[in-house]
């Protein structure tokens, strides 16, 4: 069977003249055939039917381009695109690109949801005209079989505004800043900003804080309907340098999108704070990153050098140092690893794999 379908050929939308469905369920996917199902089954069984799925195969090589066929065929609201491997940002963006709903939900492709979960938070930003609700959640850890719920919303208020989210949200403490868990009206990303994923780790602590910022009001609801699954394997189970560098770098993205709207003063000190809390974790995340990878001579140089440029890095992105760019994503000053080095022993385990 050809899995070739590209994106031009899913021009379905407005040129076909469907109704425009309330709630855009966008659904990356690579590799993940073992939970695939599981996840569509629970998008497809939603209480809320006005929907349309949108299932954005990213290279998988597994089984999952026939399972995502396999429901297209069944269930006339799923839309599959079939792309090559652009990773988790490019696969969420071409999803944003051509869904039609009123409202935008991300779903990862391990993950599930509580039967209501749309329902729930599609009524919740209707009756108090929210541009994002959202709700708490549970980490299913699968090793072990069992589930943790997360709570959000205490101390939180059920109501409030979006600038006020933003703060907590930026802290990523509080209001974790996943973009699953979450309904965003659509104008967010279609605004002056045009706001997508950046390509980069650590995209979500770079992305939600600035639809928040868009949102006049947000609304949290105190129920567990979205359901995490950790896993080995995934994305942020292994912790390696670039995705650390990412981390840092997600600092700057925030910074120079607050310069560009003439607030950073407003939220100065919850960016502060995550630059903060970046000092700490950083050092040991570069020693973990190092030590997972293979010793070398100059393994101990490397640890030094990294973090001494990550604490170069914050220090920039959190004072006057810094300098705003038009682009979204700034550049990082001071690199904390060879890029060059890296993708030659990426390259390689790949090959090796």
């Amino acid at each position: 069977m050809n899995y070739s379908t590209n994106y031009e050929s899913s021009q379905y939308n407005a040129e076909q003249g469907a109704q425009q469905p309330q709630i855009s369920v966008i659904v990356p996917i690579y590799n993940v055939d073992k939970y695939l199902n599981r996840c569509i089954d629970s998008i497809i069984n939603q209480i809320f039917t006005d929907i349309e799925i949108i299932l954005i195969n990213d290279g998988s090589f597994d089984k999952s381009p026939q399972i995502c066929d396999d429901y297209a065929r069944k269930d006339s609201r799923i839309k599959v695109i079939h792309k090559e491997n652009g990773g988790l940002s490019d696969a969420r963006n071409t999803g944003i690109k051509i869904a039609r709903g009123r409202y935008l939900s991300f779903v990862d492709s391990d993950d599930y949801l509580d039967p209501s979960y749309l329902a729930v938070l599609f009524y919740a930003a209707q009756r108090n005209d929210c541009d994002i609700s959202y709700c708490n959640y549970a980490i299913y850890k699968q090793e072990r079989g069992t589930h943790k719920t997360i709570n959000v919303r205490k101390p939180l208020p059920g109501l409030t505004t979006g600038k006020k989210i933003c703060k907590l949200t930026i802290k990523d403490f509080r209001s974790r800043s996943y973009v699953w868990n979450k309904l965003y009206r659509r104008e967010l990303f279609f605004n002056e900003d045009n706001i997508r994923f950046p390509i980069m780790y650590f995209e979500d602590l770079a992305t939600t804080p600035r639809l928040m910022y868009h949102a006049n009001k947000v609304i949290v609801v105190d129920k567990c309907l979205y359901y995490y699954t950790k896993r080995k394997g995934s994305i942020v189970s292994h912790l390696d340098i670039k995705k650390m560098s990412d981390y840092i770098l997600s600092l700057g993205v925030l910074r120079n999108f607050f310069e560009k709207h003439g607030c950073y003063k407003q939220f100065k000190f919850e960016h502060r704070w995550l630059g903060f809390l970046m000092c700490f974790s950083m050092p040991f995340n570069i020693i973990r990153a190092h030590l997972l990878e293979r010793r070398s001579e100059d393994f101990y140089k490397k640890i030094r050098t990294g973090i001494v440029s990550g604490w170069k890095n914050i220090i920039y992105f959190t004072t006057k140092r810094f300098e705003k760019t038009s682009d979204v994503v700034p550049i990082m000053p001071f690199p904390i690893y060879d890029k060059k080095e890296f993708e030659e022993k990426t390259d390689k385990k790949s090959e090796d794999e």
